[in-house]
Formats: C-alpha cells, structure tokens, sequence
C-alpha cells in the first residue's frame, strides 16, 4: 500500500524518534555539573551549549541511519533531504553534524512522513483529479487514519 519512498521515510524518522533523547530540563543540567564536580570530570554537560534549559539534540549520519534501518544510503540522502525541505527532520553539517527530528515523535504524524515524500495535489474541490470519485474516498478514510497515529505511538507499537 505504501510506495518504497514512503516505507523509507517512516523506517528513517521512526528509528531517529527510537534513537534521540527528550530535552533535560535545566535542573537535570544543574545535577549533571554537580555530579561531574564531584568526580573531578572537566567536560562540560551537553545542555552547556543548548538553549536555555534543554539539552542539544543528538545528530546522526545518513550512514548510521542507514545501517540501523537497513535502507540504501543513496535513497536515505534523497528521502533526508525530502524530510529535511518539509521541516520534520533538521540537518547540520560539519563535524558533529547529522540529523534529528525536528520535534517531539509525538507532534507530527505517519500522514505527514508520507506527505513530506509523496505530497499528494489536489484541484479546488480537495479531489486529486487523476482519481475516480470511490478512489478518492478511500484515500480520505485513509489520509483520516494515518493523520491520527503519531510517530510516537508507531515506535512504541514498533517496540512491543
């Protein structure tokens, strides 16, 4: 049902959203240089350089999104790129570059994955004119179903 650009794009943004940690608060910070002064450890905490009261965002490469998910890195670079122009994931280059999610797996869905890969046109009426009345139904009910399953609740479904 799903094209192979579409499984890509989900596979990728599920196992960034099973692989990236949730903002500390600053408080964590504040117990996390407490505890590295009590050790004697001069590294600075990670939310040292990120914005007030939150951790920065752990990066990955395409490569190792690649190898974790199983998908060719030379379509994961064009899949990345879809995501990254549609805003769900960032990127960064450089040294400590990669990639992230752009927000919390809770706050997008698996219709707007789908959408970022496969954007679907519409003539004024919302009917995709290339399709038959039923079909376009269809893909309504559809669209309604998978605008309410987050990527959140996918990777956890993922998980059990």
């Amino acid at each position: 049902m799903l094209s192979q650009t579409e499984e890509y794009a989900l596979r990728a943004v599920v196992w960034l959203a099973g692989h990236s940690h949730p903002p500390k608060p600053a408080r964590a910070a504040r117990e996390h240089r407490t505890d590295a002064s009590a050790t004697g450890s001069t590294a600075a905490p990670r939310s040292a350089v990120a914005g007030p009261g939150q951790t920065p965002p752990t990066h990955f490469t395409a490569q190792q999104i690649a190898q974790g998910t199983g998908i060719p890195a030379g379509y994961l670079a064009k899949v990345l790129q879809a995501l990254v122009k549609t805003g769900l994931v960032c990127s960064r280059r450089g040294l400590h570059g990669g990639f992230h999610l752009a927000q919390a797996p809770a706050q997008f869905s698996v219709l707007d994955v789908v959408q970022a890969v496969h954007p679907v046109r519409h003539n004024g009426n919302g009917h995709n004119p290339r399709e038959p009345r039923d079909a376009h139904r269809a893909q309504a009910i559809l669209g309604q179903a998978l605008a309410s399953f987050t990527i959140d609740r996918l990777a956890q479904q993922i998980r059990e």
